[in-house]
């Protein structure tokens, strides 16, 4: 775990040799705040520290189009991995309600913020950026091409870390690349089938075993649009489910998984698409190939 964050003026340690951001490799000019983090894992030893300037550590604005987002995983070709994906990791401090209070003072929070920041950053050559959220106090993006470095990432966090993203105000929306663009009418048939499964005819154990909650204000028992439980509406060639609330490491590697594996069904099979009876006919090839294989528990279960 991180040992400790503060604040220190560029030329401060190293008997003034310049520092240099470990989020962006640019030096640190003398004066200029950053953050010292003593004992980021992976990336220093103990008792020694590494640096963000500012603008590498601190949250940009929400949905900020330079926002810096890293890119993890390798193209697998087999058609049940080829959408990139992307999960908005929110996260809260479980002590301070203040963002600046919580990454100098609550351990947890800043380790699973500033290890966050690093996804990717070994194959980018820099550190990706968190965005501003008002409902918590950072909303991370992990992206990637299959799920083994967030795997690695999440299956690393500590009970205390994963408290940090469990709060009822953290949802961990999933979008998955889509290469089809229906109309709604289409959209409701092909997702209908999957969305009725996803209720557990109203066994909400079982919704919280899968998908991490139940439905809430920010992922309505509806689909379409921007906090329904699905949503297609959302402005990128993604389909998002927004019912995914982290429970446990486990629990949603497998939700990302799952829900890859829907939306690559589209991808596959979307041509065949014409009219309503061939959307309800590939609604139902989701469940088949998606659902009942995970409740099963032969599919997704293992691997990235």
């Amino acid at each position: 775990m991180i040992k400790s964050v503060s604040i220190v003026k560029g030329y401060m340690a190293r008997r003034n040799v310049a520092l240099k951001c470990i989020g962006c490799g640019e030096t640190i000019q003398p004066n200029d705040d950053c953050y010292r983090v003593q004992g980021l894992d992976g990336w220093c030893a103990d008792d020694k520290f590494v640096h963000y300037c500012t603008k590498c550590a601190e949250e940009v604005d929400y949905h900020d189009d330079e926002r810096r987002e890293n890119v993890t995983g390798t193209v697998n070709w087999t058609w049940e991995r080829k959408g990139d994906f992307s999960l908005e990791v929110e996260t809260i401090s479980t002590y301070y309600s203040r963002w600046m209070d919580a990454i100098t003072n609550d351990m947890n929070f800043a380790t699973v913020y500033f290890t966050a920041l690093m996804m990717g950053a070994k194959k980018s050559g820099h550190s990706q950026q968190c965005e501003y959220d008002c409902t918590n106090l950072g909303e991370h993006h992990a992206r990637g091409k299959d799920a083994y470095s967030f795997a690695k990432w999440i299956y690393s966090r500590t009970e205390a870390q994963l408290d940090c993203m469990r709060d009822d105000r953290c949802g961990c929306h999933i979008h998955v690349n889509c290469i089809y663009h229906f109309s709604d009418e289409l959209w409701f048939y092909i997702w209908n089938p999957v969305f009725q499964c996803m209720k557990f005819d109203g066994d909400n154990d079982k919704m919280i075993e899968y998908w991490g909650r139940t439905f809430t204000h920010y992922a309505r028992m509806n689909k379409g649009y921007h906090g329904d439980a699905i949503n297609w509406h959302t402005g990128h060639d993604t389909v998002e489910f927004r019912l995914p609330h982290i429970q446990s490491g486990e629990q949603i590697v497998r939700c990302l998984k799952f829900w890859r594996g829907c939306v690559d069904v589209v991808n596959k099979w979307g041509h065949k698409v014409h009219n309503i009876e061939s959307a309800k006919k590939l609604g139902n090839k989701i469940v088949k190939q998606c659902f009942i294989p995970l409740v099963n528990g032969t599919k997704y279960y293992k691997g990235y």
